[in-house]
């Protein structure tokens, strides 16, 4: 770990002693500026989408838990959405535990934990 890092890390530990932050998602503690408002175990086991991932091109939604060839991918429907009144929806992953405390925290807050705003910098490229 750079020095950098461990003046982060000793930082988060100061932060977390001094104003001890509530994990939005299970009531748990929140150790780490980048993972607030959720605490580190939310995170781990919210699902988060990947490139192999077979979702809806309209609305976003996982749709199935197999896989399938790349050129496959861009054209899954989960046929849920067809009487839905937008054109298209993304999402970053399943909107339970961490993503949805973060999800929730930023309509109500300035502020973008670091691990919300790395998911969305790489959703939108």
């Amino acid at each position: 770990m750079s020095i950098a890092g461990k003046v982060s890390a000793l930082y988060d530990a100061g932060l977390a002693l001094a104003f001890p932050l509530e994990c939005a998602a299970c009531g748990g503690s929140v150790e780490s500026r980048r993972d607030a408002p959720a605490c580190s175990e939310c995170w781990r086991e919210t699902r988060i989408f990947s490139e192999t991932d077979a979702l809806c091109w309209k609305c976003g939604e996982l749709t199935a838990q197999c896989m399938l060839a790349e050129e496959r991918l861009k054209n899954v429907r989960c046929g849920r959405c067809d009487g839905a009144a937008f054109d298209a929806a993304r999402a970053v992953g399943a909107y339970r535990g961490g993503l949805q405390a973060a999800v929730l925290a930023m309509k109500r807050e300035a502020h973008v934990g670091g691990r919300l705003a790395a998911l969305l910098f790489a959703a939108q490229q």
